[in-house]
């Protein structure tokens, strides 16, 4: 068991990037009727435009958005995972309007 949550929610992303899978929950950035994705922690995994990301399963990652506070590593983690598109929060806006230009 990992302490430190940050060390924890690194630990968690690294797992998925490796594995392509996601243990736990999901929700739509907004309005989903209930509850929508939190995005103040220190990254946030999109889906394709239009696409839903589901538990268990193997994921088709749009985008990991990484978060102030993690910003040294995203150069590194592209390192690592090349083949994902992994952006620091800052350029999430240009991120969500290129996919939405791509789908028309």
């Amino acid at each position: 068991m990992i302490d430190n949550p940050k060390i924890g929610q690194l630990a968690a992303l690294l797992n998925i990037l490796s594995t392509g899978e996601i243990k736990g929950d999901w929700a739509p950035l907004k309005n989903s009727g209930y509850i929508n994705a939190y995005t103040s922690g220190p990254f946030l995994i999109l889906s394709h435009k239009d696409k839903t990301l589901m538990s268990g399963q193997k994921q088709s990652i749009g985008a990991v958005v990484v978060n102030a506070e993690f910003y040294p590593l995203v150069e590194k983690l592209k390192k690592i995972f090349p083949d994902m598109n992994i952006i620091k929060a800052s350029e999430m806006y240009d991120y969500m309007r290129k996919e939405e230009d791509e789908k028309h």
